[in-house]
């Protein structure tokens, strides 16, 4: 279902440009889709480049083994123990795929990081953890976050239908206005989506801070590899910034298929 909504703010995004040129072709309309144009490019630029940084750092960190000898599942436990969290750990088959489920108060890892004892298996699970002491300490922007989470379910359920109306309408001459209000309406949903995203961006950023600060300060890792695993936890919060833009981008991948 995500997957399909991610494609569709594509379709949104297009059908909008669309039909403001079908129904008020002007110079201003030109200009405004010109600037349109060259940010959404910065943005797809930028998307790719941090989750290509993050994906080579992943596949050059997840050889370099650290001294500690720790895998990702007992430095999660090390460092849940050591912080008195009541997290739990989960496992998925997907690579890169970790991900921290405040509801359950659960990190899930991927079997990589879970079994393997390098650099970036102990970033990633750091980074992950850094979420649960978020929650623990119930920050601001991790509540809000909570907060922002419900919204964007309910954005989703009507954006759907709002696209698939506002499409079927546009057949019909009739109704070209009324298509052009709920395309719109997706839009602004979507947009705002977006926008309230962005303010979590901080979230991230400290996550992998809170992480950086106890894997230093308890000596888990060695000083050569401590600078890795900071390079790796600044890509973790920069490839959030880059899955902004991560339905955009699957949609022309559908034209690749």
């Amino acid at each position: 279902m995500c997957k399909i909504i991610g494609d569709a703010q594509g379709v949104v995004i297009l059908f909008y440009i669309f039909c403001v040129f079908w129904y008020n072709f002007n110079m201003a309309n030109v200009i405004v889709l010109a600037v349109f144009a060259v940010l959404f490019i910065i943005c797809i630029v930028f998307s790719v480049t941090c989750y290509g940084r993050l994906l080579r750092a992943y596949n050059k960190y997840k050889t370099e083994f650290v001294y500690c000898g720790l895998t990702g599942y007992q430095f999660a436990v090390y460092m849940i123990e050591t912080l008195g969290l009541d997290t739990k750990i989960a496992k998925t088959k997907k690579e890169l795929g970790e991900y921290y489920y405040p509801k359950k108060d659960v990190i899930v890892l991927s079997d990589q990081t879970f079994e393997k004892s390098n650099v970036a298996s102990i970033s990633i699970t750091a980074h992950e953890l850094g979420h649960a002491v978020q929650c623990k300490n119930k920050s601001f922007l991790f509540e809000f976050s909570s907060v922002l989470t419900v919204f964007c379910k309910i954005a989703n359920i009507l954006f759907l239908p709002l696209v698939v109306a506002g499409i079927v309408m546009m057949f019909f001459e009739n109704l070209h206005s009324a298509s052009i209000v709920l395309l719109l309406c997706a839009f602004s949903f979507w947009l705002l989506t977006y926008l309230l995203k962005i303010l979590l961006i901080p979230l991230e950023f400290n996550a992998s801070k809170i992480a950086y600060n106890f894997l230093k300060d308890h000596n888990v890792l060695s000083d050569d590899e401590l600078k890795h695993a900071k390079k790796m936890l600044r890509y973790a919060g920069n490839t959030y910034i880059a899955s902004l833009f991560s339905g955009v981008i699957k949609f022309f991948n559908l034209f690749r298929r």
